[in-house]
């Protein structure tokens, strides 16, 4: 029945596609990787069509009034505070309840953890636990086996990781030297950090008040673990759906000038590095480090700052994360 297609989707589902037993029908398949809700998609699903159309006529010509600006970053801490897991925001948008969402929240936590026992032995199953409970303090830090545990061998919290990789509730950052294209050519599989499935579900496991959220230091709670995943989980969002979506990070360690960048991407023919700042203030050591280093033509800070452009930093606010590409291209 050649014409008949068939959907298959399902937690952890990838445990079973990449089972060494498992046997792949070549050809016969189309992968689709569907992630939580963009903040674009989170603003259609408010109502707030307008502002996601006005977005995409922003630019450096055209700047957003202090009055949109401030309105945008409060969605964003909405946005942070809910993530962008559908049942989530299908129960807010039912109750207006942010404790309502909390609950679906720990509900979903719950339910993965659940779910591991399905498709694992109890021994892997108890690092699978572990991982997925510990990994929400670590997104944006170094990863290192013995911060899950120093007591469990590094291989088991590897498979794990590789196997919580599989199924899409962890993503690795990989170090790159950003030499040129493509940037996985000079990949670091040993230098890596990670971000979790959903920002909204980061806040919850680590068991932050949502009221926190609300005030100006929003990004700044945790060590602005927050803003690392929210960043990384908006550059995969907007990235081709039929691709796993890679996401890279540059560091040089040198006793009298270290330097770390968060993101490194590509957009056409160039390497975009990208610096996130979780306050309004706050130097650029780094980026200006990596732009002089690699010849770059432009670099990007993303933060509370409002949209501007100044010795190749282009500063794009939280809201603008959507715009990135466009925003590049018009500077060409």
């Amino acid at each position: 029945m050649p014409d008949l297609h068939v959907i298959r989707a399902g937690s952890l589902l990838e445990f079973v596609l990449n089972d060494e037993n498992f046997s792949m029908p070549i050809g016969r398949i189309q992968f689709l990787y569907l992630r939580p809700l963009s903040f674009y998609e989170f603003l259609s699903a408010l109502g707030r069509e307008n502002l996601r159309d006005y977005l995409s006529t922003v630019s450096l010509q055209d700047l957003p009034s202090q009055v949109i600006h401030e309105e945008l970053l409060k969605l964003v801490r909405e946005y942070v505070s809910l993530g962008g897991m559908p049942a989530v925001i299908a129960a807010y948008l039912q109750t207006k309840s942010l404790y309502q969402a909390q609950g679906v929240q720990s509900g979903l936590l719950s339910t993965y953890r659940r779910d591991f026992g399905k498709y694992a032995t109890k021994a892997k199953h108890k690092y699978l636990s572990l991982l997925f409970e510990k990994s929400p303090s670590l997104v944006g830090t170094w990863f290192k086996y013995a911060k899950i545990d120093p007591t469990i061998p590094p291989r088991e919290i590897k498979a794990a990781l590789q196997q919580l990789c599989y199924a899409g509730l962890l993503y690795q950052v990989h170090h790159t030297s950003a030499s040129g294209l493509p940037l996985i050519a000079t990949l670091n599989e040993k230098k890596f950090k990670i971000l979790f499935l959903d920002v909204g579900l980061v806040k919850k496991a680590c068991f932050l008040d949502t009221a926190l959220l609300f005030k100006e230091d929003i990004m700044l709670i945790n060590q602005g673990v927050l803003t690392e995943q929210l960043v990384g989980q908006e550059l995969l969002a907007y990235s081709n759906c039929k691709e796993e979506g890679r996401l890279f990070f540059w560091v040089r360690e040198q006793k009298s000038s270290s330097a770390e960048v968060d993101f490194v991407i590509s957009i056409g023919n160039k390497v975009i590095p990208i610096e996130v700042k979780a306050g309004s203030t706050g130097g650029l050591k780094s980026l200006k480090i990596f732009i002089e280093e690699k010849n770059s033509t432009i670099g990007v800070r993303i933060s509370a700052n409002p949209l501007s452009l100044e010795n190749k930093v282009l500063s794009i606010p939280f809201y603008l994360i959507g715009e990135l590409s466009r925003l590049l291209s018009e500077l060409q």
